[in-house]
């Protein structure tokens, strides 16, 4: 465990080790006290890594108060009700897709927990994300809708903006069906990934369990892994570092290293993967090729203030990102050129003229000139989009 991990605060650190730590291996978990332990699980708890650190603490050689015990039993419970939920929701919505000949990519906690992590319950989420071609967004929205599932915002025949449709099935699970995966107008022609080429990339997966699905390439998947993580999260939440540590411990023989750089960079994510991958290794002890992070490493500046503003003890605070206009600023040290970073600003500053009609619902020109002009005065406030 590096330096970065040891200057974090007690439980963060705690929670880093038990994190990255070999299954099996217990010293350092019986070198904590009750106290220690059961603020390391509240920790993990908050970066939504319980079921993550649980059998590191299960394989203890140690006796854990009875309470404790206790606690953690009725925990792993539910998580395990709530993984037997999630897996076959999944399992369901792939069957209406697959029914009405769509093929979906199956994307970021939903592949993981099915083909890294090997257990729903040690990968928790709130949604599924799906990738599908744009030309077959609107039947696979209409065979969502047909099967009962409900679309949260527009519908069938409505392509939004922004690059997706949130779906709620009729149990309440949430599916993110996706065609674009910049995701948000604000990135617009500022961060350009090629889903064109990556479907033809796209690879067939083993589940854990047995079954196969559709994803993304491995270089692919950890270059959306760590862009998603760090543009749309700051890496604020340890689950995010996790994913990565987990999916290139399962796929780092299959991780095109000598090709990742030259993709991320034509993608425009080189500086938030090289900052991702820098910090599940320093945090985890990830495997990262260090001539990979070499060749991601933006200029000395912008690494500087990278390394400074969005540094662990800074950005770890769980599942809560910081606010705007500050979450917005640090996002923009993630971005690769000063271009890319006056783009977003304007771009964040006077929304494009279709995301205005879908957001407020209206194409009346007066209306949409008005919005645009206002909106840097309350925009700021707003959720990125």
């Amino acid at each position: 465990m590096s330096s970065l991990a040891a200057a974090l605060p007690p439980d963060l650190e705690a929670v880093c080790r038990l994190a990255g730590a070999v299954p099996g291996s217990s010293p350092y978990v019986d070198a904590l006290s009750a106290a220690a332990l059961k603020r390391a699980l509240e920790t993990a708890h908050a970066h939504n890594i319980l079921g993550v650190v649980l059998p590191a603490i299960r394989s203890a050689d140690r006796e854990l108060l009875a309470r404790l015990r206790e606690r953690l039993g009725r925990t792993e419970s539910l998580l395990a009700a709530q993984a037997l939920l999630r897996e076959s929701e999944l399992q369901a919505v792939l069957q209406v897709l697959d029914a009405a000949d769509v093929e979906a990519a199956v994307l970021k906690g939903a592949f993981l927990a099915s083909c890294v992590y090997g257990d729903f319950a040690a990968r928790p989420m709130n949604d599924f994300d799906l990738l599908v071609r744009h030309e077959d967004l609107e039947g696979a929205a209409a065979a969502l809708h047909r099967a009962g599932y409900r679309c949260k915002e527009g519908g069938p025949g409505q392509v939004p903006p922004g690059g997706s449709l949130e779906f709620r099935s009729p149990a309440g699970q949430a599916i993110e069906l996706r065609y674009d995966l910049t995701q948000g107008t604000r990135l617009r022609g500022v961060v350009h990934f090629p889903e064109a080429e990556m479907w033809q990339r796209r690879r067939t997966f083993h589940t854990l369990a047995g079954g196969t699905l559709c994803s993304l390439d491995p270089t692919d998947h950890l270059l959306y892994l760590v862009y998603h993580a760090g543009i749309l999260h700051l890496f604020a939440a340890l689950v995010w570092l996790v994913d990565a540590d987990r999916f290139i411990r399962k796929f780092q023989g299959e991780v095109e290293w000598e090709d990742l750089p030259a993709r991320a960079r034509k993608i425009g994510c080189a500086t938030c993967l090289w900052h991702g991958l820098a910090l599940s290794k320093h945090l985890l002890g990830t495997p990262v090729e260090d001539g990979a992070l070499r060749a991601l490493e933006p200029g000395a500046l912008r690494a500087g203030l990278v390394r400074r503003w969005l540094a662990p003890r800074r950005v770890l605070r769980g599942l809560t990102p910081p606010k705007q206009p500050r979450m917005q600023a640090l996002q923009m040290l993630l971005l690769d050129t000063t271009g890319a970073v006056l783009r977003s600003l304007w771009q964040g500053l006077f929304p494009p003229r279709q995301w205005l009609q879908w957001r407020y619902r209206t194409s009346n020109p007066v209306t949409l000139r008005l919005l645009r002009t206002l909106y840097p005065f309350g925009g700021w406030s707003r959720p990125p989009m």
